[in-house]
C-alpha cells in the first residue's frame, strides 16, 4: 500500500484502493498487532471521531475504507450532502463531498471538506475508496452524474458516473478536474469501486454496467460491466480503454463490484466471480482469468460486494451480503485457497442475524497474525431498526469451518455511536480500528452518519 511517513499509522492489509500497482499487499500492518483473539477483544472502546450533518457538511459516508495519507490524516467521501445542487424528489440533498479528518489530540479531531461536488454534471455520489499518488493527488470515482444518461440502477441520482482527480495547491486548498465522464454504453457506466494505480500513473477501476452500444445502462439490467484504464496524455489530457467486457454469454462474471485488490503484480476483483487481470510486462497486453465462480447462491451466498483480501500465502477471503443461513439470508465469510491447480472455497462463518451481525457489506482487513476484521450493517442490538439492528464490528480468527468471530462493538438503538456500518475497516499501529457507518449522529431519522475509532 502507499508508503506511510512521519505521522502516517502502519495500516493492516485492507482493500487497496489506495496503492500503488508495483506496491503487493503482504498481508499485515509493519507493527505487531495482537497475537490472538483474546488479545484483540481488548478494543473494546469505541469512540466517534466525527459526526456528519447532512448539508453543507456530508451525508452518508458509505466508502470503502478511510484513507490515511503520509501525514496521518483520514480521507474519504460522503454519497450525499455538501453544498451542491442536487436533488431526490424534489429534496436539495447535495452531490456528496471529498472530507479530510486531521487529529488536533488523541481524542480531538477536525473535519474539512475538501471538495464538494457541485451539480449533476460536476459528479454525483462518490463512491468507493480515494486513492492516493506519489505526488498526494486523490483519485476516485463518482456513481452518478455527469450527465443526464444511465437510469439510476441502485442510486438516486441519474448520470453514468465519472473519475475525478483533486490536487492540492498549498496546504489547504485542491483543484478538482474531471478525468472521464461515463456513457453508459462502451465505455462502461456507474464506477462503484475505487481506482488503483501504477508506476505510470495509469488508472485502473470497474465499471457495474455497460459494455457495447447494444448493452448499455440505459435500460435496467442490460450491460454486465466493464474493466477499464485511463491513461494520462502529456496534453493533460486522460483517454480510456476498456481492458475488459463483463458478459453473461461469455460466462466471465457480471456486474463488477467493490475495490480492487492488488497484490504480487495483479489486480483481483470480484464480479458474481473472482477474477484476476494480468500481464507478462508493461508493455503486454492485460490478460482476464476467472479464478473462481460462485455457485448456488443459498449456499455460497451473493454479492460479494466488498472486494477482496488477500495473505501472505495468497489465500483471498471476502464476505457475501446475503445468502448463507436460508432462515435469514445474512450473509457470510469466505475463504479462497489453492488445492491443486484450482481454487476451493471453505465457509468460515455464517452470519446467524442476532448478536454476531447480519449483512457484511464492507471488505474484510488482515493483520500479521492472519486475524480477519469487518462490519457487518445489520444484526447485533435488535432494538434498532425496527428489529434489523444497527450492525456490529467483529473480529475472525479464520482456522476453516471451525473460525471463530468475536463482536468488538455493538452499534446501539441510540445512534449516538454510529449505525449501520458499511465501510471496511482500517487498522493501525497501535491496534485502533477506524471506520464509517452509514448513519448516526443528531441529524433526521437515524443522522448522517459518523466517523468511528475503536481502540485498545
Amino acid at each position: 500500500m502507499s508508503r506511510l511517513m512521519v505521522r502516517a499509522p502502519a495500516i493492516g492489509c485492507v482493500l487497496l484502493g489506495a496503492t500503488l500497482l508495483t506496491a503487493a499487499c503482504s498481508g499485515g500492518s509493519r507493527l505487531s498487532p495482537p497475537h490472538g483473539v483474546a488479545d484483540v477483544l481488548a478494543l473494546r472502546s469505541e469512540s466517534v471521531r466525527y459526526f456528519f450533518s447532512g448539508r453543507p457538511d456530508g451525508d452518508l459516508p458509505t466508502v470503502g475504507h478511510l484513507t490515511f495519507d503520509r501525514h496521518g490524516d483520514l480521507y474519504g467521501a460522503t454519497s450525499t450532502g455538501g453544498t451542491g445542487t442536487c436533488k431526490f424528489r424534489g429534496t436539495l440533498t447535495g452531490c456528496g463531498t471529498i472530507f479530510e479528518l486531521r487529529p488536533s489530540s488523541k481524542r480531538t479531531w477536525s473535519e474539512r471538506v475538501i471538495y464538494s461536488f457541485k451539480n449533476l454534471g460536476d459528479g454525483a455520489g462518490p463512491y468507493g475508496t480515494l486513492s492516493f499518488d506519489s505526488a498526494g493527488h486523490i483519485y476516485g470515482v463518482t456513481m452518478g452524474g455527469g450527465n443526464r444518461g444511465c437510469v439510476p440502477l441502485f442510486w438516486i441520482y441519474r448520470g453514468c458516473g465519472t473519475a475525478f482527480e483533486l490536487m492540492r495547491s498549498g496546504n489547504r486548498h485542491w483543484t478538482k478536474r474531471t478525468l472521464h465522464v461515463f456513457s453508459g454504453a462502451a465505455d462502461g457506466g456507474n464506477p462503484v469501486g475505487g481506482l488503483v494505480i501504477d508506476s505510470s500513473g495509469n488508472l485502473y477501476g470497474t465499471a457495474y454496467c455497460g459494455e457495447s452500444q447494444l448493452q448499455s445502462c440505459y435500460t435496467e439490467g442490460e450491460g454486465d460491466g466493464v474493466f477499464f484504464e485511463l491513461e494520462p496524455k502529456k496534453s493533460g489530457s486522460w483517454s480510456e480503454a476498456v481492458l475488459h467486457v463483463f458478459g453473461r454469454h461469455l460466462h466471465d462474471g457480471l456486474h463488477p463490484l467493490g475495490d480492487l485488490t492488488v497484490n504480487a503484480g495483479k489486480i483481483y476483483g470480484t464480479a458474481d466471480n473472482v477474477y484476476a487481470m494480468t500481464r507478462a510486462s508493461s508493455k503486454s497486453r492485460w490478460r482476464f482469468t476467472q479464478l473462481f465462480e460462485f455457485g448456488d447462491e443459498s449456499s455460497q451466498g451473493s454479492y460479494p460486494n466488498g472486494g477482496l483480501a488477500v495473505d501472505a500465502a495468497g489465500n483471498m477471503y471476502g464476505t457475501m451480503g446475503i445468502g448463507g443461513n436460508p432462515s435469514c439470508d445474512c450473509g457470510l465469510i469466505f475463504e479462497l485457497h489453492r488445492v491443486g491447480g484450482s481454487l476451493q472455497e471453505t465457509i468460515l462463518h455464517t452470519f446467524t442475524g442476532g448478536s454476531d451481525g447480519a449483512r457484511p457489506d464492507g471488505a474484510l482487513t488482515i493483520d500479521s497474525a492472519g486475524l480477519l476484521y469487518g462490519t457487518t450493517s445489520n444484526g447485533g442490538d435488535l432494538l434498532c431498526n425496527n428489529g434489523g439492528g444497527c450492525g456490529v464490528a467483529f473480529v475472525l480468527h479464520p482456522h476453516g469451518v471451525d473460525s471463530t468471530e468475536r463482536v468488538l462493538h455493538t452499534f446501539e438503538d441510540d445512534a449516538t455511536d454510529g449505525g449501520m456500518p458499511e465501510s471496511a475497516l482500517v487498522l493501525v499501529n497501535a491496534g485502533s480500528l477506524y471506520g464509517t457507518t452509514e448513519y448516526g449522529g443528531k441529524g433526521p431519522n437515524l443522522g448522517d452518519g459518523t466517523v468511528f475509532e475503536i481502540e485498545r
